[in-house]
């Protein structure tokens, strides 16, 4: 199922951990994380960022993690969290909705999307107070359109019924003019002190997505993709900006996640337009890698990732022996893609688990005869012929992943650009 289905029917799945920020209730800003559990042991998470004190929510974010990436992607949250029921998660999110619509906010756009992770249309327990004593506190927010916001709100400050705090623009400016420094600094590849620089950026700014890209984007720029991942979803889940996104699939890119390199680029595309700077480029890789992909295996780009969680699934159990499993995935995986050579390797190794020496030979036969300079179906096949008969030696064989075959594109480094909100 992929990310957008699953998050549709997310109040299907489990709830685990939520978390909030400790200090929500006196900063007037909360980003509340909800997990759900989904069966293949993925998570997946809504990360809110709510204005308990006015507008509700500023923006709404869900992403299909694994396991071993939810504990870095809370930890680069800007705000120390703590442990919240889930029910309770839900009278702070849908409190500050149903708070801010009396004042004429709606929550962002990628509420429709990610809102489902909270089940919006079901009733909630009216918890929690929201506002400032009660009335509507505005406290202008780096990219807020504080014109639009405060037409809204101006009949009820006349009134003495709302407030507000405006902005330094001067301290924006001085912002803005440090975020370029820091940029140029990775663009001649003076990453250390990039990485100096975005660390006191943090330490004075730790509301703010834009260090979090930065820095997700210096360490992407270093060739460290696996740590720049959780920071790049923490800023976009604050600004999902097409800058972000564009690097984020590069992260991926370099650690061959391409069902996530893909996803990432297609929200470039939803941001930036095909014709725009960042989505044109976008569109181009997903145009050439669909191409590609349609030229070997005559499939689509979506029917290839459907194929792949099968084959993904055949090859856990594959690994952990269960081989009956494992064969009824492969084959259903040749059904799609009858001239997958890792299919018919590894399929060799489930019959040859199951002690069935010729049908696991003559499945690498096949992977050979497909490809006869496959090594790993040569080697397995060796072993095999090898091994006495009343043993194979599965544990010694190689197994192969989905996209072990699959041309490594060349990584595209990601881009320095400088982080403007769109």
């Amino acid at each position: 199922m992929s990310e957008r289905e699953l998050t549709k029917r997310a109040a299907e799945l489990p709830v685990g951990q939520c978390y909030i920020s400790r200090t929500w209730q006196e900063r007037g800003l909360a980003h509340v994380v909800v997990l759900r559990q989904v069966p293949d042991g993925t998570m997946l998470l809504g990360l809110y960022l709510v204005d308990v004190f006015c507008l509700g929510v500023k923006n709404a974010f869900s992403a299909r993690l694994k396991n071993d990436e939810v504990r870095p992607f809370l930890e680069q949250c800007p705000d120390a969290l703590q442990e919240i029921p889930y029910e309770d998660a839900r009278s702070v999110i849908l409190g500050a909705v149903e708070f801010a619509r009396q004042f004429g906010f709606e929550p962002d756009g990628s509420w429709t999307d990610s809102g489902t992770v909270v089940e919006p249309d079901r009733l909630f327990n009216r918890r929690f107070d929201f506002g400032k004593d009660g009335q509507p506190l505005y406290i202008q927010g780096p990219h807020d359109d504080a014109r639009k916001i405060m037409n809204k709100l101006a009949p009820f400050v006349k009134e003495e019924g709302a407030h507000y705090i405006a902005a330094d623009e001067s301290d924006e400016t001085e912002f803005d003019e440090w975020c370029d420094e820091v940029s140029c600094l990775m663009e001649d590849k003076h990453f250390r002190d990039a990485r100096n620089e975005i660390e006191e950026m943090l330490e004075r700014y730790p509301e703010r997505w834009e260090p979090l890209y930065l820095k997700g984007t210096c360490l992407a720029m270093e060739g460290k993709p696996d740590q720049a991942i959780p920071l790049l979803n923490q800023a976009i889940a604050t600004e999902p900006s097409p800058e972000a996104y564009l690097n984020l699939a590069t992260a991926h890119q370099a650690l061959f996640h391409l069902e996530e390199w893909v996803t990432c680029l297609r929200k470039v595309v939803d941001l930036d337009g095909e014709t725009g700077q960042y989505g044109h480029v976008a569109k181009m890789h997903i145009d050439e890698f669909a191409a590609s992909i349609r030229k070997s295996d005559g499939i689509s780009l979506d029917q290839h990732f459907a194929v792949g969680r099968i084959y993904d699934q055949a090859f856990k159990n594959l690994t952990t022996g269960h081989f009956d499993e494992a064969i009824r995935g492969f084959l259903e995986v040749l059904k799609a893609l009858p001239n997958h050579v890792q299919t018919y390797g590894n399929l060799g190794l489930a019959y040859a688990g199951q002690g069935e020496r010729d049908r696991a030979i003559a499945c690498l036969d096949k992977a050979i005869e497909l490809d006869a300079d496959y090594q790993p179906a040569i080697d397995n096949r060796r072993i095999l012929l090898d091994a006495p008969d009343e043993w194979l030696a599965v544990q010694s064989m190689r197994e192969i992943d989905f996209y072990g075959d699959r041309a490594r594109t060349g990584s595209r480094r990601p881009t320095a650009t400088r982080a403007v909100a769109r």
